[in-house]
């Protein structure tokens, strides 16, 4: 190897051979590794044919190593592991003593080989062979299956099977493609039959045979010994059958019909004189234990036929009684038994006590409902009510007389005030009234208090019960409520009754009750956010816009509203029309006239309430007229003020010092009098300069 130096890995596995690369400025390293993953003992290629470089040199990682001019090598390793193998690309000429290379790097996995595969011609098939019974009766059936298989995983070409009977004949299976046989034998006679399975694999060059056999036994059937089972045993008591363990009731007096029904029909006698395998009957009746004898039958005492084993007994006194049965079999090995046992209890007979007298249900439905006794119902003049009664005796007392549902008699009095004053009356021993149907409708007329009483008799013998059930009626005349209250809402323009409502403008508000009464605290809404309390209010929109004006009661309902329109209309300065004023240039001693008409264009809409107002049309408010010296100080000054202010106005002076005079025209408008607060009061002002010499 030339050199030793710091290696860079850089691995890429890939489904066939690794291609591993790297690349820069200078020589180029790659290679491919076939195969991926090698055994020990097998060559591997490590071929770098895609590199580019003038000399190559390889390191397998197991302390070998290569190098030539040419970028293929092929290694063997000769035990198992993980190598790092490094492969360099050079570039050598014209560079001493350290050319450039490019390095790359695998890591390849090595393992031991596996064992050498199956030759099909060396080996032979295998048979299994699973039979459905490995012993049957003679004339029985036996399933066979048979499969075959190649260790080689190669093909089955055919398979085959004989069988061979216990007498030596021999029966072919027909031989069949692939490896798979079924078919029955039918096992005609008795000993061990025999059955060979014989298959070929898929050789090209010679017959590769796999046998298995099997074997199963005939025998000829014999019959099972009998089997000795305890006989049956039920019993009927007056026609039904009886559980065991039961419990039957009767009443002293009664009598009881017992048949008892039994048999033994397994193959285990007969041993004995019997009827229906059974030999021996016995029952035994008892009252409070065993010890207690009532009555007690046996067929072997001739107290009872074991033919027609039937009885009938009764009982005279109260108590708890038993009934053991017990039965035998014909069975000659020993006698089974059976036995049944129940109760019977024995009570007097039930006397029902005298009847109970009791006095009649009463109820009344008014429209469908039931009225409690004393109650009170309410109703208004003209309605009607539908009255049923409902009444019924169910005791055992009657029946005397024509009724129903133990009832003879129904009677309602409708009184209004007292009880003397009837104004319903109905019976149905009068006719008034149908005993099978006591339903009346009536309405009232008038206001008042109505009583309702309500009797029924029964039909008892000894005497005629009654119940009673009253209730009163409180009749009125319907309510009428009240009709709503009926609202206007009265809107004005506060600053200007008549013409285009503007910004600015104070606007009332007010409402007024039309009809009923007012419902709650009263209060306006502007409907820009803003809202007043009361029946009254005054509002000044900022923004020009179409506005709806709602009169709300206590409840927050609107119940009247006004529209209004609100225009804009800015405020403007006033404005100053000098008439006469002296020439920018002027001697001493010269005289002067200022002379000016003021004027404020939004006057007719900001001055409309102004009715005592001292502006007289024009809208100003205010006017100065100042004349300053060259020094600076006022040497002639006009003001006129509210119903002064008059044009032209006028000021006359004399100059009477050299330099340069300064005359102040200044007017102030009314746009903040007369409630008109839209905070735009103007002023303006004028101001001229006049040069003043020394006349020459």
């Amino acid at each position: 190897m030339f050199f030793k130096r710091v290696m860079l890995v850089i691995v890429f596995l890939g489904l066939l051979f690794a291609l591993v690369n790297c690349s820069r400025p200078g020589p180029v390293a790659s290679f491919e590794v076939l195969p991926v993953e090698g055994k020990v003992g097998e060559p591997i290629v490590f071929d770098g044919s895609k590199s580019d470089g003038e000399w190559y040199d390889i390191n397998f990682g197991d302390g070998k190593d290569d190098e030539g001019s040419q970028p293929r090598f092929t290694h063997t390793y000769t035990e198992s592991g993980d190598y790092s193998v490094d492969f360099r690309a050079w570039n050598i000429s014209g560079f001493l003593p350290l050319p450039p290379d490019c390095m790359c790097g695998y890591v390849i996995t090595v393992t031991e080989p596996g064992p050498p595969p199956l030759d099909p011609c060396d080996t032979d098939p295998l048979v299994t062979i699973s039979l459905s019974h490995s012993k049957i009766g003679l004339g029985g059936e036996v399933g066979v299956v048979a499969d075959a298989t190649d260790p080689t995983g190669g093909l089955i070409e055919w398979i085959e099977a004989v069988v061979t009977s216990p007498l030596g004949d021999e029966r072919q299976i027909p031989r069949v493609p692939g490896g798979h046989l079924e078919f029955p034998i039918i096992g005609d006679e008795e000993d061990t039959w025999h059955i060979v399975v014989t298959c070929q694999n898929s050789c090209p060059t010679q017959e590769m045979i796999g046998t298995a056999s099997a074997s199963f036994l005939v025998e000829e059937d014999t019959p099972p010994p009998p089997t000795c089972e305890d006989p049956t045993l039920r019993a009927k008591a007056d026609g039904n059958y009886v559980s065991n363990n039961s419990t039957l009731q009767r009443e002293t007096g009664d009598s009881i019909s017992l048949r008892i029904e039994t048999e033994d029909d397994d193959d285990c006698g007969p041993c004995g004189i019997e009827v229906d395998g059974i030999v021996l009957i016995r029952v035994h009746v008892w009252k409070g234990n065993e010890a207690n004898t009532v009555f007690s039958w046996d067929t072997s005492q001739g107290t009872m036929s074991l033919s027609n084993p039937y009885k009938i007994f009764s009982f005279d006194e109260e108590g708890t009684y038993g009934v053991d049965t017990t039965v035998q079999d014909d069975d000659c090995d020993l006698h089974r038994e059976a036995e049944l046992h129940f109760l019977i209890e024995v009570e007097d007979p039930y006397v029902p006590p005298s009847p109970t007298c009791e006095d009649p249900t009463l109820r009344a439905k008014a429209d469908g409902n039931y009225v409690s006794n004393n109650s009170t119902l309410q109703r208004e003049t003209g309605d009607s009510i539908s009255l049923r009664i409902e009444a019924e005796d169910d005791d055992d007392c009657g029946s005397c007389g024509i009724e129903v549902d133990g009832i003879v008699l129904i009677r309602v009095h409708i009184w209004k005030g007292n009880e003397a004053n009837t104004v319903f009356s109905w019976d149905t021993s009068q006719g008034t009234m149908s005993l099978s149907n006591p339903c009346k409708t009536f309405s009232f007329d008038e206001e008042g208090t109505y009583g309702v009483d309500t009797t029924v008799q029964d039909d008892d013998c000894d005497r005629r019960r009654e119940a009673e059930l009253h209730f009163l009626i409180e009749v009125e005349d319907p309510y009428v409520p009240p009709s709503p209250p009926v609202y206007e809402l009265d809107v004005s323009n506060l600053t200007r009754p008549s013409g285009p409502n503007y910004t600015c403008h104070q606007i009332s508000a007010i409402i007024r009750m039309v009809s009923g009464e007012a419902e709650g605290p009263m209060s306006i809404r502007w409907s820009d956010g803003n809202e007043s309390l009361g029946l009254t209010g005054i509002h000044q929109y900022s923004e020009a816009d179409g506005y709806v004006i709602q009169a709300l009661n206590g409840a927050g309902e609107v119940v009247a509203y006004a529209s209004i329109n609100i225009q804009f209309r800015e405020c403007v300065a006033p404005e100053i029309e000098v008439i006469s004023a002296p020439l920018l240039l002027a001697f001493v001693g010269d005289s002067y006239i200022v002379s000016f008409v003021g004027s404020d264009e939004d006057q007719e809409w900001t001055s409309c309430l102004c009715q005592d107002s001292c502006v007289a049309g024009h809208g100003i408010y205010r006017a100065q007229i100042n004349v300053f010296d060259p020094l600076g100080n006022l040497v002639k000054s006009r003001e006129l003020e509210c119903s002064e202010v008059a044009f032209p106005m006028t000021l006359t002076g004399t100059f009477d010092e050299i330099g340069d005079y300064r005359l102040v025209i200044w007017i102030l408008d009314d746009d903040n009098l007369c409630g008109c607060l839209c905070n735009c009061a103007h002023d303006n002002s004028v101001e001229l300069n006049v040069h003043v010499i020394q006349r020459p």
